[in-house]
């Protein structure tokens, strides 16, 4: 059973009564760094301080499966944690056993496959708009709105082409859409008639 447990890519602890660590495996060292010798004996809330303050009130003899997120070393991490207990060896009390199976990145995938159907989404009522439309520029601001929630950014900046009478190129702001915290720059003059070969975005 060890051997199965230190080579499993899940991170598992083991506390023993009073919350105190009882074994961990590599994949644990690895999410905790600290070495199996280090971590044993400690207070779960001192050596695994990433997840102390999330599970200590699942810690019971009651079995718990919940999804949390943390960060390990500055970096956003989400967990499916299995939290149950185990009955001690010669002894009336029971260890409680916590297992920890990163889904970051199954979690970005879906996240990021959610985007791209709301940007299709978004697409195919923004043709239908244009189409049902006599008057297809009263739609745009919809239109935005629709492709930025969607999208998931701040702001979203239309910019209209324009060839002077010396048949030059030049690009001025035309349609805007911001998130609240975002400022409008739809009336800024920096970003009006601006020639093409020296617009950097």
């Amino acid at each position: 059973h060890l051997t199965v447990l230190a080579n499993t890519r899940d991170g598992v602890i083991v506390l023993k009564d009073k919350k105190r660590m009882l074994y961990v495996n590599q994949a644990t060292e690895e999410l905790l760094d600290l070495t199996e010798d280090e971590a044993i004996g400690q207070p779960f809330h001192e050596a695994a301080k990433a997840f102390s303050g999330i599970l200590n009130s699942y810690l019971s003899e009651s079995e718990h499966q919940i999804e949390i997120q943390t960060s390990i070393r500055a970096e956003a991490r989400t967990f499916d944690v299995a939290v149950s207990s185990m009955a001690a060896a010669r002894r009336e009390t029971s260890n409680i056993v916590i297992s920890l199976h990163d889904v970051t990145e199954r979690k970005e995938k879906e996240e990021e496959l959610s985007r791209r159907g709301s940007i299709m989404s978004a697409i195919s009522r923004a043709a239908e708009r244009f189409l049902r439309a006599a008057e297809w520029e009263e739609n745009i601001p919809g239109v935005l709105n629709d492709l930025g929630s969607a999208s998931d950014v701040n702001c979203i900046h239309v910019l209209i082409n324009t060839l002077n009478e010396n048949g030059e190129l030049f690009a001025s702001l035309q349609y805007e859409w911001t998130t609240p915290d975002i400022a409008p720059q739809i009336d800024n003059p920096a970003l009006k008639h601006l020639a093409i070969n020296q617009t950097k975005f």
